[in-house]
């Protein structure tokens, strides 16, 4: 313990900066040539992960791949640079139909993990009061919906995206959606913009972990809509009913 509570006081007198190395040796066969290169083998390789740790490491890696990743030059022209997965033709086509339609639809679009591309799931014409039992629950996903909203007195078609990643989903497929996200959004406001410019696409983005709570509610609440009611509705003004006059006397 004397010497473990002074080493510190003796490096810094010595100067510590002189020292490129420190071996702790509980045996003369710790100081020999081959113990100092075992010694440095220990120092250089990777620290010990757990199962967990190793898994976000490979993530992490992922990530960067993904990052890098600028999707085919066919498709820069809406995509234009940045981070974000390549596009399947038959999932570019279903955006550019929701664009160009007039009813509620919704779009369902999965990354394939093996070509980290984006894929149409399915697609359906739908009411907002559905869309709870459409969405994967067990599966991240995004999905494109045209919701003509009552809320105003000049009801809008307006195009939300959703990304839905429920909690009970792997964590690979949860980090991988969660980090293109935002690229995937870009990329669905440019091929809708590029297709369909009069098109209204929603300025924020709604992000659920459960799709059992996607109703018109959870809409207002995640696109700033609390506030926004309903017109009421203007009635006829009625003319002016005259008064009944006194009953007749006998």
């Amino acid at each position: 313990m004397l010497y473990a509570s002074t080493r510190y006081s003796l490096l810094k007198s010595l100067g510590s900066t002189l020292f490129k190395d420190s071996i702790f040796a509980t045996s003369k066969n710790d100081l020999t040539p081959d113990a100092y290169v075992s010694h440095l083998r220990h120092v250089a390789a990777p620290n010990p992960l757990s199962n967990r740790e190793q898994e976000m490491a490979d993530l992490r890696a992922s990530e960067s791949k993904t990052a890098t990743y600028g999707g085919s030059s066919a498709r820069a022209s809406h995509i234009g640079a940045g981070i974000g997965f390549n596009w399947s033709d038959e999932a570019e086509r279903v955006v550019v139909e929701l664009g160009e339609g007039s009813d509620s639809c919704l779009v369902i679009l999965t990354i394939d993990t093996k070509t980290e591309s984006l894929c149409l799931h399915s697609t359906r014409t739908t009411d907002i009061d559905s869309l709870s039992s459409i969405i994967p629950s067990s599966e991240p996903c995004y999905a494109l919906f045209a919701w003509t909203s009552s809320l105003t007195s000049n009801p809008v078609r307006e195009i939300v995206f959703i990304y839905s990643c429920p909690s009970t989903s792997p964590i690979k497929n949860r980090m991988l959606y969660s980090s293109g996200s935002a690229s995937t959004y870009e990329a669905a406001k440019n091929i809708l913009a590029s297709s369909s410019p009069a098109v209204t696409v929603a300025s924020r983005k709604i992000e659920t972990s459960d799709p059992k709570e996607l109703d018109e509610a959870f809409f207002k609440a995640e696109l700033g809509l609390e506030n926004v009611t309903a017109p009421e509705r203007i009635e006829n003004p009625r003319g002016f009913a005259k008064p009944k006059g006194p009953p007749r006397r006998r």
